[in-house]
């Protein structure tokens, strides 16, 4: 891959949130390893408090998690925020991105169920690069849903639509988070933007907004999303995908064995990032819509399975 990185203080650190799902961590801690920058870059990693009702297990499971992170040594230097008490995953995630970014001007955020490419890093700071002067630009996404049709999507593109699964921002951007719910639904609905906002009414992120209103859940990305969506903002995709989902195997509540084949996805060997024009990409769009609604290669029902990972990933940070 061809790369226009400076020095290593010109790289972005790495943010990796962990907390009780030490074989997942251990594997994401493995790919990233194994990413050439690896080496040449700073990592913070924040693992999160046991909660109140914590069994013995769940805490052993966590300080087995830490004592993994404590070990490695895949970096070029580690900071590690253990909390003492439990914040939830949202407060954890918003509080520690916003602290690593002030600092650095510039994030790549992962999960503890999301294993990375070998092209992962550079990717990402190539995208940082080129894209950082350019305020409509708000956010790096690197996971690619795969099904028929993948092979007439562009090198990279981009599109209103945000994925937490490996990503990365910028300060500027980042400062424009609207962490109110009710707020970011009146402007969606006041604008008649909440058909676009589903996705063409593919997908039920209005509905995960409204139920953050409602205080049934308490989830961060959802008001991101609609942030970055309000503002007319761009996320940028590569090709194929760039990390993969490794958390909906079963170990969670609400998601089944066959939710790893939904989201099987292939590495690419090579990727090019360049400058392109800044508007969201047609084909892509409804690349998306029909993932979501017939699934990936395998014929599965992507909507039904989202939002299953959704009430896992919710429960995850009660």
């Amino acid at each position: 891959m061809e790369t226009n990185l400076g020095t290593e203080t010109d790289l972005a650190p790495l943010v990796l949130f962990v907390y009780q799902r030490p074989q997942h961590t251990k594997k994401v801690l493995a790919a990233i390893a194994n990413d050439p920058l690896a080496k040449k870059t700073v990592l913070y990693v924040y693992s999160d408090g046991p909660k109140p009702s914590a069994t013995v297990t769940e805490q052993e499971n966590i300080a087995e998690t830490r004592k993994l992170v404590e070990n490695f040594k895949g970096c070029k230097e580690a900071h590690l925020h253990f909390k003492t008490q439990n914040e939830g995953l949202a407060k954890s995630i918003i509080n520690g991105v916003s602290e690593v970014v002030k600092k650095h001007g510039k994030v790549i955020v992962l999960e503890d169920d999301i294993v990375i490419s070998p092209l992962f890093l550079t990717y990402m700071n190539e995208a940082l690069g080129i894209y950082e002067r350019d305020e409509q630009v708000m956010h790096i996404s690197s996971f690619v849903p795969q099904r028929k049709g993948i092979e007439k999507l562009p090198e990279t593109y981009f599109l209103r639509f945000m994925s937490c699964w490996g990503w990365a921002t910028w300060e500027r951007a980042w400062k424009q988070n609207i962490t109110d719910s009710q707020t970011l639904y009146k402007k969606l609905k006041n604008n008649s933007l909440i058909k676009k906002f589903n996705i063409d009414n593919t997908s039920g992120m209005s509905t995960i907004l409204m139920q953050n209103i409602q205080k049934r859940i308490d989830t961060w990305d959802i008001n991101w999303y609609a942030s970055i969506f309000i503002k007319n903002g761009l996320c940028l995709y590569p090709k194929q995908s760039l990390c993969a989902q490794i958390g909906l195997d079963g170990s969670g509540v609400h998601c089944g064995l066959d939710d790893l084949n939904l989201y099987h996805v292939t590495f690419p060997s090579n990727i090019k990032v360049q400058r392109i024009e800044l508007s969201e990409n047609a084909y892509a769009f409804n690349y998306l819509k029909k993932f979501n609604v017939y699934g990936n290669l395998y014929g599965l029902s992507a909507a039904r399975h989202y939002l299953r990972s959704i009430k896992a990933k919710i429960l995850k940070s009660l």
